[in-house]
């Protein structure tokens, strides 16, 4: 027969020796990423990622606990001379995010759902807050559009929309104008159950959260309107 003091005790310790490893890194990490570059800071995210899938410790009614991730929120500035421009610098963050989280191949990466295991909101961490200086406006049909248009780097023979439907959705919030930031967020997906399922979401009982997703969204909207809960990055931003 199975102790099942053994098994709490046995899990209790790995949770502590799991959470205590990152404890000693995390400074020295924090330290290292502030003196990266973008594509760096990006490959460390992805990597990091790459253990708090496969570290994951089931701790019964507290939900899964794994390693803490070492990603950073990126600020970029751009501007374009036309939309074509636009449309490519925005729809590669669009790609480079999704590779960044895994390609939407993990469930519920940031813990259980919601905030307290509630249904209204996911949890979310901003990829990129894109502050857009300068260039033409851009429709959400025009991003969309070019999301179709653009082969995919990291999926052969599809497009960027193509690669990041694969495991998820896109929800554009925002259209494009120059003097705004808008951030580009990947939002982790709500596990369905027996009572969440899509029949329950089709009659409006639930959100459309059963993948993970990126979203396009102005940063005072994100701020302002609270639609998922947000991530702290690496420094505690």
């Amino acid at each position: 027969m199975i102790n099942k003091k053994g098994m709490t005790a046995g899990m209790l310790v790995a949770i502590i020796i799991t959470l205590a490893a990152f404890m000693l890194i995390a400074s020295v990490i924090i330290q290292f990423m502030t003196n990266v570059d973008d594509k760096q800071a990006e490959l460390i995210c992805h990597d990091s990622l790459i253990l708090k899938a496969n570290s994951k410790i089931e701790a019964g009614s507290a939900g899964a606990v794994s390693i803490p991730m070492a990603c950073k929120t990126l600020d970029n500035k751009f501007s374009a001379v036309d939309s074509k421009e636009a449309q490519d610098i925005i729809v590669s963050k669009f790609e480079r995010c999704w590779w960044i989280w895994l390609e939407g191949q993990y469930s519920e990466m940031f813990g259980p759902r919601g905030l307290f295991g509630d249904d209204d909101k996911t949890k979310c961490f901003v990829c990129y807050n894109l502050i857009y200086e300068k260039g033409p406006p851009l429709t959400k049909g025009e991003l969309l559009n070019s999301l179709k248009d653009t082969k995919s780097r990291y999926l052969t023979n599809s497009s960027v929309l193509d690669y990041i439907q694969k495991n998820g959705y896109i929800n554009i919030e925002d259209e494009l104008k120059d003097g705004h930031v808008y951030s580009l967020v990947f939002a982790s997906n709500i596990k369905e159950g027996f009572w969440r399922n899509s029949f329950g979401r089709q009659l409006g009982f639930y959100p459309v959260y059963n993948k993970n997703g990126l979203w396009f969204v102005d940063l005072n909207t994100l701020n302002k309107a609270n639609p998922c809960y947000v991530e702290k990055d690496i420094a505690g931003k």
